[in-house]
């Protein structure tokens, strides 16, 4: 099966069943909710926040929840092209909210809300619901103006292990809700990345609140793999090239 390109959309991945390809294609279209899980590096998990955020040659608006709790830069989860092409508003818990050209012309560095982190190394309940709160707002803002087709709005979230750890299942759902209800509403693409395996406890018990997950993993000296699963369904495709 080839491989996508790095900087393609999800459309590019091969889906064998007509079911799954019916499915996915809907949610994109209503909006909804990706959990990225396996444990792999975080810069093959940089990797696939670039797939899903898609090439800028596509129209598409960009939000990056950054936790900070990697060495990663959020450039890092961008796509590569200049930032006055990328459209992209970075919320980050280690400072406020920085943007990279959220209009491509007008409030080049305009930012769309501010995020306020309690301090520390992650994982307190405070810098949860701040970072909720703030992406939701940004969403709120980039959709009042740009006025989102379906498909248009990708938002990304780098690391909830910690807070998974620190606040539990329970507060981490709240988290979801919380960013998923607006992304949904604008007809866009959530991901979040649990760098757990999918068959982690945590995993499972997270699994019911998305609408789809993607597996990560790397067998040396393979280059890294992904494959999707759609719970409504229970269906999966087969481990694809990432």
């Amino acid at each position: 099966m080839p491989a996508p390109d790095e900087q393609s959309d999800v459309e590019s991945f091969e889906r064998p069943e007509a079911s799954f390809a019916r499915t996915l294609e809907r949610l994109k279209r209503e909006g909804c909710s990706v959990l990225v899980c396996g444990t792999v590096a975080a810069e093959i998990r940089a990797k696939m926040t670039r797939q899903l955020f898609g090439s800028t040659e596509m129209y598409r608006r960009r939000i990056l929840g950054h936790t900070g709790t990697t060495a990663l830069d959020p450039d890092a989860y961008l796509p590569a092209e200049p930032p006055s092409d990328r459209h992209a508003v970075v919320v980050s818990r280690a400072g406020p909210v920085r943007a990279s050209d959220t209009s491509g012309v007008v409030d080049v560095a305009r930012a769309v809300s501010e995020y306020h982190p309690s301090g520390g190394s992650g994982g307190s309940l405070d810098e949860l619901d701040a970072l909720g709160t703030a992406l939701a707002g940004a969403v709120d803002e980039v959709a009042d103006r740009d006025h989102l087709s379906p498909g248009v709005l990708r938002v990304g979230v780098t690391s909830l292990e910690p807070y998974l750890d620190a606040d539990g299942v329970e507060e981490v759902v709240r988290f979801v809700r919380t960013v998923a209800a607006p992304v949904h509403e604008d007809g866009g693409m959530l991901h979040v990345h649990v760098p757990l395996s999918h068959d982690d406890a945590r995993v499972r018990a997270l699994l019911p609140y998305f609408d789809a997950r993607i597996d990560l993993r790397v067998h040396e000296p393979l280059p890294p793999e992904c494959r999707w699963y759609l719970p409504a369904i229970d269906e999966q495709t087969t481990w694809m090239r990432l």
